[in-house]
């Protein structure tokens, strides 16, 4: 009866750590790009996406000065039935998310 509590604790653990590492660090091509990366960089490693999108901004005060940062989406349509939403903000790459098709 124990070894098949462990067997499952493991496999919990281990799905929960795949799909975390998932939305943080995504695969184009034979390159990976992660969150906090820059929009040039994901660029150069993934090529062009097949859409961009601005969808937002937010203003933040930086140093006593106000500043705006845009919230920009890219897709890339790259594995077998899924979208691969890219999300940016301020340049830099916050947000990866599979959604089907």
């Amino acid at each position: 009866m124990r070894k098949w509590v462990l067997i499952l604790a493991f496999t919990l653990v281990t799905g929960w750590g795949a799909s975390v590492w998932a939305q943080t660090v995504y695969r184009c091509n034979s390159q990976l790009v992660s969150v906090g990366d820059r929009k040039f960089t994901v660029a150069h490693k993934c090529g062009e996406p097949i859409s961009r999108e601005l969808v937002g901004e937010r203003t933040c005060m930086e140093r006593g000065q106000e500043r705006t940062d845009y919230i920009e989406e890219w897709i890339f349509d790259l594995r077998y039935g899924f979208f691969d939403i890219l999300t940016f903000e301020g340049g830099k790459l916050i947000k990866i998310e599979a959604v089907r098709k």
